[in-house]
């Protein structure tokens, strides 16, 4: 008795085939996956730049907070808060959700930022990934300072991007002007950064 076996071989190799194909289907959509994944915490890194100053057309009607420490300007659609003398909050109004970063300002002039090399040092040693730009005094209202952007790097908030210049304060101390989160306006926070007396 003989059989043929050639229909069994062809079955087996289609069967392979299909094997194949599904395994190549599922390495290429598991790759796809971790692509965007780790993409995504690249993709938000604002550059330091010239130019990012708002001109005045666009300004609109922006209000003024002024105190014995410190005066700076900020935009329509947002709220300036004083939570304690000499730190401030600036927030878009109605940001209930977070989705843009709020603005702080701290002109304390205490702790780590009484001393405008220190502070800036430490702040460099909790970044990763830091770019940073010297800031001439022409470009702010105080004796210029230095504009640094990364990812925190230790802490509650490690991984997350942050803003960070420091002003240097005639005393010798730092104003620190820090904002953090995956959407930074970073229009409003040079324009608000230039507008500090």
């Amino acid at each position: 008795m003989i059989q043929d076996f050639s229909n069994n071989k062809q079955v087996r190799g289609r069967k392979k085939y299909i094997v194949f194909f599904v395994i190549t289907i599922f390495i290429i959509i598991l790759g796809l996956i971790v692509l965007i994944y780790f993409s995504r915490g690249n993709q938000i890194s604002p550059a330091i730049e010239e130019g990012q100053i708002i001109s005045a057309p666009e300004l609109g009607q922006w209000s003024n907070l002024k105190t014995d420490k410190i005066s700076f300007d900020y935009p329509p659609g947002y709220t300036a808060e004083e939570r304690e003398k000499g730190y401030f909050v600036v927030f878009k109004d109605g940001n209930k959700e977070l989705s843009e970063a709020g603005i702080n300002i701290d002109a304390r002039l205490t702790g780590a930022n009484s001393n405008y090399e220190q502070a800036v040092e430490a702040a460099r040693n909790n970044l990763t990934d830091r770019v940073e730009k010297d800031l001439s005094p022409g470009q702010t209202g105080t004796a210029g300072g230095i504009k640094m952007y990364g990812k925190l790097n230790e802490g509650l908030g490690q991984g997350i991007p942050t803003l960070y210049v420091f002003l240097r304060d005639k005393s010798g101390g730092a104003i620190l002007i820090e904002s953090s989160g995956e959407i930074i306006n970073e229009a409003v926070f040079d324009t608000i950064v230039a507008s500090i007396n």
